[in-house]
């Protein structure tokens, strides 16, 4: 039962996010294998030393969850003397487990002279069971320093549950025991590694699981999609997609992971014209219902691939009933895309259909209200929140008021809230005031913010850049030098930053200053003319005094960013279309101050529209104005 259940759980991948996507999709396919019990009565005591009346009543125990019956058959079986503690011990773990008592069960182990293999698994999936990986980890290397080898059920019990997911060592530790213990050709356990190596962004060693497999199915395809995508190659989960179409001719067939695992890719990559592909062929080739996962999937690939319009004829299409997720993507989409009235009629149609907002709805409610200046709106969704819904405010929720509160100017406030909240020690809230202030210009409070940042998590790259930059901007070069050396000595790095623009189907992606792409000497000039016919740029709103969260390395800070060749590319190639399409450039960080003020200028010289979705939202420039009010 164990291995069909994890075969089941695999064929949709469970992940959060964004693999909590095949959650609903598995519990529609394959029912919770759970019993149904009636109401908790007490067990009849144990009338005799019988070792099979004793485990015919653990058993019920087991049902019942009683955590006193549990004691009291424990001491019964030990004062009636039936047989050895070892018989019994795999099913009194499991009983006390089930009765919500590691503490117990683990007693229960302890009392075991020789445990063995049998034992060693119930405990590791007490505690895996309820969420205590750690410490079934720590089982787990208990038991093979007293040289116990596992079996195939221990193993599937460690990568079968993955919550809360633990790292890198855990998952190579279970790779290099698989294949010493003979499963490393195993389907069911080379997907769940497949998972876990993908939540570490290990593409490579993916691949090598990958590789060995044999008689790969859909479930390990859409595994090793989704390693690609959360490695950050959504191109490779392209190439995979197409790989196993290939392969599908002969006997596999894409399933609801599958494509919401490629239109999730294509949401990234902004590959608007797959995405449509993907689209036609769900609904013309296999004839699949629009709704649930593939409904969110195919609304956020259309809006984050620019196209909101067909993201809202997704969201009108589907039938019957639309359940809350659908309409958190749907507020999220326009939310993003600075649609502040089009997001609230949307959560008041959500209201009218009866369908209860929970903290993601406010989150994204707050988001819009922030970035369309909104104030007083926010101020009065995060109230109804708490008062009306009876919502606990997230940590997202409070981020979004700090931001809220920075774009009224009111940094005090903003300051005071975070140390009146239950998670003044993230670095999320500090990371929400720290951008306020580069956009108040707030330098001294900028940087305490920094400075808290860093005490609090020292590995987060743009706070030793951003604390440099305010050191440099208050005269203390000093002070500067040594903060970025000691980023350097504690070996902390940032993604590279990309941007990319998609032109008749083909994706031109760019770093900073690339010099790779075979038109760089045109790309190049035309930048130099735009630079030179077009200087206005250079004072139009930047600041010596930006603090904002943005890509720029101290080392690239003279190079040309990369959104700014996407640009170019896209308006040497669609100079001559009579259709006055935006240009649409994609970024994988936050634009600087003063790339979205060149993109502003050049959006009126060139009589262009022109979108850009950065990490942060998207945005329209023109005739030298941005959809996001300069505040982003």
């Amino acid at each position: 039962m164990l291995r069909n259940a994890l075969r089941k759980q695999f064929v949709l991948l469970g992940k959060k996010p964004p693999l909590d996507l095949f959650s609903t999709i598995l519990a529609s396919r394959s029912p919770a294998l759970r019993s149904q019990h009636s109401e908790p009565t007490l067990l009849p005591d144990l009338q005799s030393s019988s070792e099979q009346e004793a485990l015919d009543l653990v058993r019920q125990c087991c049902e019942l969850g009683s955590l006193d019956q549990a004691k009291r058959l424990h001491a019964s079986i030990l004062e009636k003397g039936v047989s050895s503690a070892k018989l019994f011990s795999k099913y009194l773990i499991r009983m006390y487990a089930q009765c919500g008592s590691l503490e117990d069960a683990q007693r229960a182990f302890d009392g075991i002279a020789h445990p063995g293999v049998v034992s060693w698994t119930e405990l590791v999936k007490a505690y895996a069971h309820t969420g205590h990986l750690g410490e079934a980890f720590r089982c787990f290397r208990w038991m093979l320093l007293a040289g116990t080898r596992p079996d195939l059920v221990l193993l599937s019990q460690l990568l079968l549950h993955q919550e809360p997911p633990l790292g890198l060592e855990e998952a190579k530790l279970l790779d290099a025991i698989v294949c010493s213990s003979g499963y490393a050709r195993d389907l069911l356990l080379g997907t769940s590694l497949l998972v876990w190596y993908g939540r570490c962004g290990r593409l490579e060693e993916s691949k090598a699981v990958f590789s060995r497999m044999e008689g790969r199915d859909a479930a390990a395809w859409n595994a090793m999609i989704w390693s690609a995508i959360l490695s950050g190659e959504k191109k490779e989960a392209l190439t995979l997609f197409q790989a196993m179409k290939d392969e599908g001719h002969r006997r596999l067939t894409a399933n609801f992971a599958t494509f919401a695992a490629v239109l999730d890719a294509c949401a990234g990559l902004g590959a608007l014209v797959e995405g449509r592909v993907i689209h036609r062929r769900v609904v013309e080739v296999e004839k699949l219902p629009i709704a649930g996962t593939l409904a969110r999937s195919l609304v956020s690939m259309y809006a984050k691939c620019g196209e909101l319009g067909e993201a809202w004829s997704v969201f009108e299409g589907v039938t019957g009933k639309r359940e809350l997720r659908l309409w958190n993507t749907c507020i999220d989409a326009f939310a993003a895309h600075g649609q502040g009235h089009s997001v609230l009629q949307l959560f008041q149609l959500m209201q009218q259909e009866g369908v209860k907002p929970d903290q993601t709805t406010f989150s994204r409610l707050l988001f819009v209200c922030c970035y369309v200046g909104l104030i007083e709106a926010g101020y009065a969704f995060f109230a109804l929140m708490i008062t009306d819904h009876l919502l606990s405010p997230s940590l997202e929720n409070y981020a979004c008021m700090v931001d809220l509160l920075g774009r009224a100017g009111n940094l005090d406030g903003a300051q005071k809230l975070i140390t009146r909240t239950p998670y003044q020690s993230s670095p999320v809230l500090w990371r929400s005031l720290l951008a306020a202030c580069g956009i108040q210009g707030d330098v001294e409070r900028g940087k305490r913010a920094a400075v808290q940042i860093f005490t609090l998590d020292p590995t987060i790259a743009e706070v030793y850049v951003v604390l440099a930059r305010i050191y440099e901007s208050t005269a203390k070069p000093a002070i500067a030098r040594k903060v970025k050396l000691l980023m350097k000595e504690r070996d902390v790095s940032s993604e590279l930053a990309r941007s990319w623009i998609q032109i008749s189907g083909v994706i031109h992606s760019f770093t900073t200053g690339d010099q790779t792409h075979p038109q760089t000497e045109e790309i190049y000039a035309a930048l130099q003319k735009l630079e030179a016919d077009y200087p206005a740029w250079e004072a139009a709103g930047t600041s010596n005094n930006d603090l904002t969260m943005h890509d720029v390395d101290e080392e690239d800070e003279n190079s040309v960013h990369s959104e700014k060749l996407a640009l170019v590319v896209g308006l040497m190639n669609s100079r001559f279309q009579e259709n006055e399409t935006p240009v649409v450039v994609f970024k994988n960080k936050r634009m600087c101050r003063e790339c979205h003020s060149f993109f502003a200028t050049i959006s009126k010289v060139a009589a262009r529209d022109i979108v850009v979705r950065d990490s942060s939202r998207f945005h329209w420039f023109r005739q030298c104005s941005c959809s996001c009010g300069d505040y982003w």
